[in-house]
């Protein structure tokens, strides 16, 4: 099941862009971004049986987006893998958090 919460044609939902004619693209842009969290160890991939039963997995949502030039053209195929944070628990699913600021912006 997906719905789209934009009117613009080229941000798809998953089952929209495996619809497309250009789904390989989108498939290895999908493939990409796995692999980037991997690298960067944001976490580990594991078989979802082999998760104990006291723990919780965090449901996950792709974004996906044709990149465009100003004249139309497409430029590249992005996958974002978007977690379903509002779902976590303080101290159950996560100890910390990080979020980057700009230069010369203080926090509150």
């Amino acid at each position: 099941f997906g719905f789209s919460t934009s009117s613009d044609p080229d941000t798809l939902t998953l089952a929209e862009a495996m619809q497309a004619p250009d789904r390989s693209q989108f498939i290895t842009a999908m493939y990409k971004e796995l692999q980037d969290h991997v690298d960067r160890r944001h976490w580990k991939v594991v078989p979802a049986k082999s998760v104990p039963p006291h723990k919780r997995t965090i449901p996950m949502v792709w974004a996906m987006k044709r990149k465009k030039d100003p004249l139309g053209h497409i430029l590249k195929w992005k996958a974002r893998l978007c977690a379903g944070g509002h779902r976590s628990i303080e101290n159950v699913d996560y100890w910390s958090t990080y979020s980057p600021l700009y230069p010369g912006v203080q926090s509150a």
